[in-house]
Parts: C-alpha cells; structure tokens; sequence
C-alpha cells in the first residue's frame, strides 16, 4: 500500500471514528471518550481527522498536477518531433528545397573544406560570425545530408534562442 493510500485510509477511519465520537456527546457537549474524562478526546481525534484529510486530499491534487504537467509535456516533445521528422527529415514540405540557400552554404563548406578561406579566396556574402554555422553541419560533399544536418543546427539554434529568450 502506498503511503499516500495508507493516509487516505488513516484519514476515513479517523472521520468515522469522528462521526461515532459526536453522535454518542450528550446535550452539554460531552462525548464518552474512553481516553479522557472530560469528553475531549473526540474532538482531538476529529481534529487529526480533518488534517488527515486535507493531507490527503492535498497529495491528491500535487498528483494530478503532476500527471496533467507531465502529459503537457509529453505531447509537446512528441508534436515537436513530428515536426523535425516530417519537415527536417522525410521532407513532405512542399518546396522545402526549391528556394533555399543550404546550397550555397554547403558550397562554401565545401571550399573551406579544400582549403580555400572566406572572404580572400572566394567571396561571401555573408557575415563572418555566420561561417561556423556553415562548417558545423559538415557532409560537404553530400548537399543532402548537407541539407538535413544544417536543418538541425537551425532547429538547435531556434530552441536555443526560445529557451533563453523563455
């Protein structure tokens, strides 16, 4: 039995021991409770009862939030995927390739790639903090493995810049 259903059970006898309690007090408020003279000893217990419960319930409720958070989550990883795999990878984009300048860049990784530099032996038309990002994806001689490989850099790059900007 888990803790949180052993508190549960805790939490019921206690409000039925509670309920027994107040039915048997007489017209003056006082019970006949075993352990005290007095009467009090069912209001202490319906007291503990009523914390039972709450801890109960509030561990309840921390565990639904937690199952709702993570299925939230869950999807989310999961309709992102679907959306590196189908535009990233199998390509089902219409024109994802036709106006695109991964052709270019893998052109200039490829020159790099034989030696040739940037700006002295081949122009570019592109800032010099952008040169990395066209080396990183490497396949230089393969423009769609170029292509696929660069498409990821750019979604790293994008949920870099989401998460920092969170």
């Amino acid at each position: 039995m888990t803790s949180q259903a052993r508190r549960a059970k805790q939490a019921r006898d206690a409000a039925a021991a509670s309920r027994v309690g107040s039915a048997t007090r007489g017209a003056n408020g006082r019970g006949s409770d075993s352990r005290s003279g007095d009467g009090r000893g069912g209001e202490a217990a319906s007291r503990s009862a009523l914390a039972a419960a709450a801890q109960a319930r509030a561990g309840g409720e921390q565990h639904r939030l937690l199952k709702i958070m993570a299925l939230g989550v869950g999807l989310t990883l999961a309709a992102i995927g679907l959306i590196v795999y189908l535009f990233g990878v199998a390509h089902v984009w219409y024109g994802l390739h036709d106006i695109s300048d991964t052709v270019i860049y893998a052109d200039y990784a490829a020159r790099m790639a034989h030696g040739l530099r940037p700006y002295i032996d081949f122009p570019v038309e592109y800032p010099p903090l952008a040169i990395p990002l066209f080396i990183l994806p490497g396949h230089s001689s393969n423009v769609i493995a170029y292509t696929d490989w660069f498409n990821v850099e750019m979604f790293v790059a994008c949920a870099a810049a989401a998460a920092a900007t969170a």
